[in-house]
């Protein structure tokens, strides 16, 4: 059935021993009011069966999957009064959208996205132009005596050391939008003047070396409270100084690519 409306008392479907039945936008209104347990449900569904992009509403049992495997694709339920009967099965799954963007605004074009549900099950997503491949996602599979949750989800994207982490609730049709940040702090080092010597001079060169998991733009240093000067080179770096005046050692600043680095 496709692109139903029911405005009905119970039963309003049933639906058994079918094989790759499809149940598409329909919107099921029952009567109001919390009718007891065992009143007719407003669908009893039986066999393999595909629900999707529909609306189940009304007071008492809404749904009876009475045998097989009911798929339930961004379905909604305006109660939780859903019956699953022994050997039989309910999988409630949304659609979600997601992609991966620089901080810059541009799509990650080899971007990776790690997605881990809430059993710890984790499995690498494909991230062609930055738009992982996600399409319908569990968020609890029920059997006649259990039910399990797979959300909330953790996704993780990265690419060249930038990273993105999210959680999120699948309990609804979602849009992801997942900038990429440098977490991580650059190191720098002043390899010469060493830590502590004395110079008998006011003209010094400063020499160190800087690393990035992400590179380096730039290396800038200051002597006390003076401006900071950009020095040369980035991994391996040197600046000339004249300390004439001054009294404290070199202080100093790495700057990650702009793109890259924290607001």
């Amino acid at each position: 059935m496709e692109s139903c409306v029911f405005n009905s008392s119970r039963p309003a479907i049933r639906a058994l021993d079918l094989d790759d039945g499809v149940f598409g936008c329909c919107i099921v209104q029952g009567p109001d009011g919390n009718l007891t347990g065992n009143d007719d449900a407003l669908l009893e569904l039986g066999g393999k069966i595909e629900m999707r992009d529909s609306e189940i509403a009304g007071g008492g049992t809404q749904l009876r999957i009475r045998s097989g495997v009911t798929t339930a694709l961004s379905t909604t339920f305006s109660s939780e009064r859903v019956e699953v009967m022994e050997s039989a099965g309910l999988s409630v799954q949304w659609r979600v959208n997601a992609a991966i963007y620089n901080k810059n605004g541009t799509l990650a074009q080899s971007a990776r996205l790690n997605v881990t549900d809430h059993l710890n099950q984790s499995k690498e997503v494909p991230a062609p132009g930055g738009i992982p491949e996600l399409g319908y996602m569990i968020e609890y599979w029920k059997t006649y005596n259990e039910t399990v949750f797979y959300s909330p989800y953790w996704f993780n994207a990265s690419e060249d050391g930038l990273t993105c982490d999210l959680s999120v609730n699948v309990d609804h049709d979602m849009d992801l939008n997942m900038v990429l940040r440098d977490t991580s702090a650059p190191a720098i080092n002043i390899t010469a003047p060493v830590n502590g010597s004395f110079l008998n001079r006011s003209q010094v060169i400063v020499n160190g070396s800087a690393s990035d998991e992400t590179g380096n733009v730039s290396v800038r240093v200051r002597v006390d409270s003076g401006p900071w000067i950009t020095a040369g080179g980035a991994g391996n770096w040197s600046l000339p100084l004249d300390l004439a005046g001054t009294s404290s050692r070199p202080r100093q600043r790495t700057k990650p690519p702009t793109a890259r680095s924290h607001p």
